[in-house]
């Protein structure tokens, strides 16, 4: 089949494998399936970094070897309520998928960070390929379960907060292939010689004193990640009831004063309640007040960050470190 990233930059290319609904339909119609072809495992060989250095030619499957669709339906399986049961989804019934899942496994483990990403993301998937087998087949039935719908938004969320770690973090690599016709192991080294010297000289503006825009956008950014994972856990009916409690205004609040301490440490400066206050501007007798919330705020945030923890053992904010940030952009 065509490819339908071919004139798509590695971001979009990447957003189109993990969120387009059927990504092989192409103008109504759906790419060729490689029923017929098959690929011996062992014909494929895959350096440390992921490169792929020898396997048989083939065309037409360009999915082939991306960890994005492989991850994301190898997982899946959907409900059929003409059958009554639960068929697999594409990757996991392709006859290539053996030599796939050997070129995937090798690529998402030759970083660390990609490794622990991929396995969060591919348990998301699971959860919620298990909450909408349950919520397609309560339906089926003819009737409407709240339990079942409230299940799998949850797991729906769960599993766009790991989709979007694991595709920002994907944008970082290139992994050419023999069965390429662009594309060399040049041209990835060189990409990542390029982020290297960018962040050689972000540390360098830090030395100086100065703090980088790339640095000053991060915590804007991270600030808008938080503030969207602590209101969609307060609606978990498992929540820290003390965190579930507070007013929406409260948790905008905490978000608020989480962007102010990162930038007060960006700049080397005191992280205090009574510094806070004054850099939101409170003043005279407000300036108390304002303190005061700020230091609960604060305590709160410690807790987010070391108290509160999710499912998986990691906590509900992870402490923040800009260059990490850039790096999964």
């Amino acid at each position: 089949m065509e490819d339908p990233t071919k004139n798509m930059s590695v971001e979009d290319a990447l957003f189109y494998w993990m969120t387009k609904k059927d990504p092989w339909l192409i103008n109504k119609k759906h790419g060729r399936f490689p029923y017929k072809y098959s690929i011996d495992p062992n014909s494929v060989e895959i350096n440390p970094v992921g490169f792929v250095t020898k396997m048989p030619a083939l065309s037409g499957v360009p999915c082939f070897g991306q960890p994005a669709p492989y991850l994301r339906f190898f997982y899946t399986w959907i409900y059929q309520s003409s059958s009554g049961k639960a068929r697999p989804g594409r990757c996991r019934t392709c006859a290539l998928n053996a030599a796939c899942r050997k070129i995937v496994m090798a690529r998402c483990a030759s970083n660390d960070t990609l490794n622990e990403l991929a396995i969060e993301y591919v348990n998301a998937r699971k959860g919620l390929s298990y909450a909408s087998l349950r919520n397609g087949e309560v339906k089926a039935k003819g009737y409407y379960s709240e339990k079942h719908r409230d299940q799998y938004d949850i797991a729906k969320k769960i599993e766009r907060r790991a989709s979007t770690y694991l595709r920002y973090e994907l944008q970082q690599y290139r992994w050419p292939s023999v069965n390429d016709r662009k594309g060399t192991a040049e041209t990835w080294e060189a990409n990542r010689a390029a982020l290297a010297a960018a962040r050689k000289a972000r540390q360098r503006q830090m030395r100086r004193g100065l703090v980088p825009e790339a640095y000053r956008r991060a915590v804007a950014e991270g600030a808008e990640h938080r503030e969207l994972i602590l209101k969609n856990y307060v609606q978990q009916p498992n929540a820290d009831h003390r965190t579930k409690r507070l007013p929406m205004a409260s948790l905008s609040r905490d978000v608020m004063v989480w962007k102010m301490a990162e930038e007060l440490r960006l700049s080397r400066a005191a992280v205090t309640a009574y510094a806070i206050a004054r850099q939101a501007g409170a003043e005279g007798t407000e300036l108390n007040r304002t303190r005061q919330w700020v230091a609960r705020s604060l305590g709160r945030i410690i807790r987010y960050e070391s108290e509160i923890l999710l499912s998986d053992g990691s906590p509900l904010w992870e402490r923040f470190n800009p260059e990490e940030w850039i790096a999964r952009r």
